[in-house]
């Protein structure tokens, strides 16, 4: 069977560029307003498809602002998620009548990118109030998936959300708010966690020096990862699994953090919670040099370093590849990063 073409198409191109407090209001089927460095749009009579919230029209048009990119990796791991809903778990068709805000994006399953690409985006309901009131769907996966993601609930709870109306799979939408899909932290994100957790925030001022442990079992594991931790203790650092922790703990350590080190994990988002003049250090490898951390310490105030290690095994497939960084070296950029942050 010979493949077949997926047709994409931008909300620029077809809809009519309108003020924030127009979206969601106007007659127009396609709308878009800019508004501090990124878009919202608005789609009449389309589906929502799909985990990471594909926007799709009746004739299988894909909007381009809905998609991360339009490249096969990205819409096969959408597609599979896709699957991975079925068979007979999941009712394949749904319907809203009512307008929703769909804030899903890639891998939500991912704390890093839940927090980061998709929580963040909860100031659109600051900058257009008359947003407010719509059902809010913050992932694209159904609630015994969630379950095995507790930050994602655990987020929603301290926010007084309610359950989303859309499981992951294929649901009509009388009309879609959504915001063009982007990756990656900046200030206006940052600075949007920080309020919306501001109580879960401790007042102490920052202090704590945490190393961002990964259990045993877990991939991306430091060969000499005893002699590491020894350095670390050693250093004056609390061995921590934040992975391990309820989501409202995550916020309150981290805002106590003056400098977190470790290997590359999506432990670092919690960066985000940290005070301005912090110090992040990561450790990973030359096949894994991912800008999402230096990324988000920037929008953060924070100081950054990568350290970069040896790859040890599975070097095939980077994110699963184990490393080793000789402890001599962490220890140099542990003195330079504390005489950077001032401890």
């Amino acid at each position: 069977m010979s493949a077949r073409a997926i047709k994409v198409v931008s909300i620029a191109d077809i809809g009519a560029p309108c003020s924030l407090p127009e979206i969601g209001v106007g007659p127009a089927n396609f709308a878009y307003a800019k508004h501090g460095g990124e878009m919202l749009c608005g789609v009449r009579n389309a589906f929502l498809f799909g985990p990471y919230g594909f926007v799709v029209l009746p004739d299988g048009t894909l909007i381009k602002e809905s998609l991360l990119r339009v490249d096969a990796v990205r819409l096969n791991q959408n597609f599979e998620q896709f699957k991975a809903m079925f068979p007979g778990e999941t009712v394949m068709w749904s319907h809203a009548e009512k307008p929703v805000l769909a804030l899903n994006g890639y891998s939500t399953n991912n704390y890093f990118h839940f927090l980061v690409d998709n929580l963040s985006q909860l100031q659109w309901r600051a900058d257009a109030p008359h947003l407010a009131a719509l059902p809010v769907i913050l992932s694209g996966f159904p609630a015994r998936a969630e379950a095995h993601q507790p930050f994602i609930p655990a987020a929603r709870g301290l926010l007084g959300l309610d359950p989303a109306p859309f499981d992951g799979t294929l649901m009509f939408c009388s009309q879609i708010i959504f915001p063009a899909r982007r990756m990656g932290a900046t200030a206006r994100r940052v600075e949007t966690l920080r309020r919306l957790f501001a109580a879960q925030r401790s007042a102490a001022k920052p202090h704590r020096l945490l190393y961002l442990d990964r259990p045993v079992g877990e991939r991306r594991q430091l060969i000499n990862a005893a002699d590491v931790r020894a350095l670390m203790t050693r250093r004056g650092f609390e061995i921590v699994n934040p992975g391990a922790l309820p989501f409202a703990d995550q916020i309150r350590l981290f805002s106590e953090a003056r400098m977190i080190c470790g290997p590359h994990g999506a432990g670092f988002a919690n960066a985000a919670f940290m005070a301005p003049g912090g110090g992040v250090l990561e450790l990973t490898h030359a096949h894994l040099i991912e800008p999402y951390f230096e990324d988000l310490s920037a929008a953060a105030g924070l100081s950054y370093r990568r350290i970069v290690g040896e790859t040890r095994g599975n070097s095939g497939v980077p994110l699963e590849a184990d490393l080793e960084i000789g402890v001599a070296h962490i220890e140099t950029a542990l003195t330079e990063m504390s005489a950077a942050v001032g401890i």
